[in-house]
């Protein structure tokens, strides 16, 4: 089937992606809150906890106390199994909504150990590169500074090409998490996976990662510096919920967005509609690809 529209442009695919996303949400709102509040509530309250996401305070030797804060140390482990489960459970059940089958918590919840697992060998493969490239950065950096005197300017290369490297690579492997959950495949093969369904998503993709990369961190950053004006309006309590209802409802939609993002990545590249067809070849449904323009990402069938 030849396209019988002109190609959409990335605002128009973006803004699809942000209808859809609205759209299964409002639909499966119960279900996403059970899964927000089982999930990510607990991993932004410890997110905001744990004492390497707060700025330390000026030492105060008079008021030193000889033992140390019991901070739950063992608690930095809860975190990354809480995070991967959050998005292993959103992106079944986005795409089970975004196919119009039914949303179950239970049946979510019985199948996550097999997806959990793919993602968390996607994503430990993920930081074996990223390892990797971090540590020849850095001896690069080493051994300018040992050949030349150090200077500002070796420093801002260095920076400069770090940033724009991870930020390539982080974009371009935006996918991976929900290739991995959703299809039968593990390790390296979701990380060059996204980066082949991404191309002609690139500016959507990196417009998703940089708002919400930097509402989230400017909410951990706005609680973590401690503000004292904040303590005399609101108790410490009152601050974390404020603050934590906010990053669930931040991670939550982030999340949905990416799997939805995986779907019109899927269809840019004519694999959808073959699914589509495939699954509800003997009976009429309507997707969310039935509203304005949103269609010619299903109608994009390569031959």
């Amino acid at each position: 089937m030849a396209p019988s529209a002109p190609f959409p442009s990335q605002f128009d695919l973006l803004r699809g992606v942000i209808h859809t996303t609205n759209l299964i949400l409002s639909s499966h709102a119960r279900h996403f809150l059970c899964l927000a509040l089982l999930f990510l509530l607990p991993f932004s309250s410890l997110l905001l906890t744990l004492p390497s996401f707060r700025f330390p305070s000026p030492p105060n030797y008079l008021l030193r106390s000889p033992i140390s804060p019991p901070f739950p140390y063992p608690l930095y482990l809860v975190l990354f199994p809480l995070l991967l489960l959050s998005l292993t459970s959103i992106s079944l059940s986005v795409n089970h909504g975004f196919f119009g089958r039914p949303v179950k918590l239970i049946s979510t919840l019985i199948s996550l150990p097999l997806p959990f697992l793919r993602l968390l060998s996607t994503l430990l493969s993920s930081l074996l590169l990223l390892s990797a490239l971090l540590t020849l950065v850095a001896s690069l950096l080493y051994l300018s500074l040992h050949l030349h005197a150090p200077s500002l300017l070796s420093y801002l290369f260095f920076g400069t090409v770090t940033t724009i490297t991870l930020t390539y690579l982080f974009v371009n492997w935006s996918l991976s998490g929900p290739i991995s959950i959703l299809e039968p495949t593990t390790g390296f093969s979701p990380l060059y996976r996204s980066t082949h369904l991404i191309k002609g998503m690139h500016l959507a993709a990196f417009s998703l990662f940089l708002f919400f990369s930097l509402a989230i961190s400017m909410m951990i950053w706005g609680f973590s510096v401690g503000l004292e004006k904040w303590r005399e309006v609101f108790p410490m309590v009152a601050k974390m919920v404020i603050v934590s209802g906010i990053l669930v409802v931040m991670l939550l939609y982030w999340s949905m967005a990416n799997v939805v993002m995986y779907m019109y990545c899927k269809g840019l590249h004519g694999e959808l509609a073959g699914e589509i067809a495939e699954e509800f070849a003997s009976e009429y449904v309507s997707l969310p690809f039935d509203n304005n323009k949103v269609p010619y990402v299903v109608s994009v069938i390569r031959e």
